[in-house]
């Protein structure tokens, strides 16, 4: 995928999705209408995120995450309070219990 060129608008809902002009004008059979988008200026005037440069650094060992399985977590990890551990894609999509209290692990154990 190359990147994207000029205005660049991000899904506000979703943790991984981005529109060029063009796409962003046009029917998207895979991607809910109703979600929001947030028009990002001339996105190559922005360096990539020292987070994302360094997610692969962010290896916590010996943890997987109790819904995905992905083994070991890499990148943020979320602990929640009944002690299940969470991959940050399956924290965003908000598939454990919302009223529990989760720590957020930004470095590795």
């Amino acid at each position: 995928m190359l990147p994207t060129k000029g205005d660049r608008y991000k899904c506000l809902f979703c943790l991984d999705v981005d529109f060029c002009e063009l796409c962003k004008s046009t029917s998207r059979p895979n991607h809910d209408s109703d979600h929001l988008l947030l028009c990002i200026k001339d996105s190559s005037v922005y360096q990539r995120s020292v987070y994302i440069s360094n997610r692969s650094r962010l290896c916590h060992d010996g943890i997987k995450c109790d819904s995905c399985l992905i083994n070991p977590v890499i990148g943020i990890r979320y602990e929640c309070c009944c002690e299940i551990n969470l991959c940050e894609k399956c924290e965003f999509i908000d598939i454990h219990d919302q009223n529990h209290h989760r720590t957020k692990i930004t470095a590795p154990i």
